[in-house]
């Protein structure tokens, strides 16, 4: 039997997630991890970045670093479309660039989970810096 709206957790957020797919597989990132998705916008350029950063957006009046989410898994665009997934505090100056489909989804709607790749936002910032260390 599912619980009645109002007696659910106060943060249902924690049993939904974000599917993002790229060319060679799915990620999922827990929604508890993500501010906002928008479509993408203008991106300033900053020089001498490392490979995955594309450049500063702004978002609602906040200055964001733009990450390319296919450059940091070695993965590749699924697509032309793309939009911007802000991470959640203390990472919300940061967004991701998706460029294919993301949609949400619940846990228990998951099809295939186990062939999901997980995305934990420290890990890909820890990965940014690892690569930004190897280029200098």
């Amino acid at each position: 039997m599912r619980p009645d709206p109002d007696e659910r957790a106060p943060d249902e957020r924690q049993d939904r997630v974000l599917v993002l797919r790229l060319a060679r597989g799915s990620y999922a990132i827990r929604e508890r991890d993500v501010s906002g998705v928008a479509r993408s916008g203008g991106l300033r350029p900053v020089p001498r970045s490392p490979r995955p950063v594309l450049g500063l957006t702004e978002w609602r009046g906040r200055l964001l670093t733009v990450l390319d989410l296919p450059a940091l898994v070695d993965d590749a665009p699924l697509g032309s479309a793309s939009c911007l997934v802000r991470l959640a505090p203390p990472h919300d100056r940061t967004a991701l660039m998706v460029p294919g489909p993301v949609r949400l989804e619940r846990m228990e709607n998951l099809r295939d989970a186990s062939r999901l790749v997980w995305l934990e936002p420290v890990a890909l910032l820890e990965r940014l810096a690892t690569r930004g260390a190897a280029e200098r």
